[in-house]
């Protein structure tokens, strides 16, 4: 559930401020990252940094003082709010970051931990092709794009993977895709226009830590999923999404709960 408060600007708010809430209403240029905490803790905090500074960079925008450094003054601020909304557990964070404000609200989550979902129905998407772009690796370049595929979707199917100009298979909303297939995980390179979330490299860590093989440097397509033995989403918010179908093909998920297990060690680490 959605928590009672948001950040804005260093300072705390009820989410019912009108002056500041609804954040979908902003206008002005400004990038959103989704993070994971438990225990007072945001998890993979320099990564999530790394990147927000790198979008700000992409996009010609001047890098605000507090984004300077280790980031320890937004990581006060973000801990200050997890505390204000008495998130204990696991929360979801997320985060709008422009030169000019940041806003950030919450989550909460019933785990500390990333847990694995019951299995989701998808489909791919080709009504329109996501196209191949350094902007398509950030929010900023897929956002719209994700939407309008929303509009499209049939409602038979809980998420859909995203296909780039090539026809080749790229993303989830929001998501890394993941296929495993005779003990080898796949993923598409980061340059067939690829979102980028800084768990792609932490599930591939944790694939590689349980003796399961990666291969990230070939494009994949649809016959690649109707091949493959399981498939997942993953995203740093809310961990690994198994995907238990596509058509009328059914996954398995015994090499998906290794890969989440040992993502949940080093994200606790």
């Amino acid at each position: 559930m959605d928590a009672p408060y948001i950040l804005y600007n260093g300072n705390i708010y009820p989410t019912t401020e009108k002056l500041i809430s609804p954040i979908e209403h902003i206008d002005s240029l400004h990038m959103v990252e989704f993070m994971h905490s438990a225990e007072n803790k945001i998890h993979f905090f320099k990564e999530h940094l790394h990147k927000i500074r790198l979008t700000f960079h992409l996009l010609g925008m001047t890098l605000p003082d507090y984004l300077k450094g280790n980031g320890n003054f937004l990581h006060r601020e973000l801990t200050r709010l997890i505390n204000k909304n008495k998130l204990y557990m696991g929360a979801g964070i997320q985060l709008h970051i422009a030169p000019e404000f940041r806003i950030a609200q919450t989550i909460a989550f019933p785990e500390r931990e990333y847990v694995l979902n019951k299995g989701i129905l998808t489909d791919t998407y080709e009504h329109f092709l996501k196209p191949i772009h350094p902007l398509s690796s950030i929010y900023q370049g897929s956002f719209h794009f994700w939407q309008l595929a929303r509009f499209h979707a049939d409602k038979n199917y809980d998420e859909l993977i995203f296909v780039n100009e090539e026809n080749k298979i790229c993303e989830g909303y929001g998501k890394n895709i993941f296929l495993i297939r005779d003990n080898k995980l796949y993923t598409p390179p980061l340059s067939s226009g690829c979102y980028h979330d800084i768990l792609r490299e932490k599930v591939l860590l944790a694939a590689k830590s349980v003796g399961i093989d990666i291969e990230q440097n070939i494009q994949l397509d649809i016959k690649d999923l109707l091949m493959a033995d399981e498939v997942f989403f993953a995203r740093a918010y809310d961990g690994i999404t198994w995907m238990k179908g596509i058509r009328a093909r059914r996954y398995y998920n015994v090499k998906t709960k290794l890969i989440l297990r040992q993502l949940n060690t080093i994200m606790t680490a």
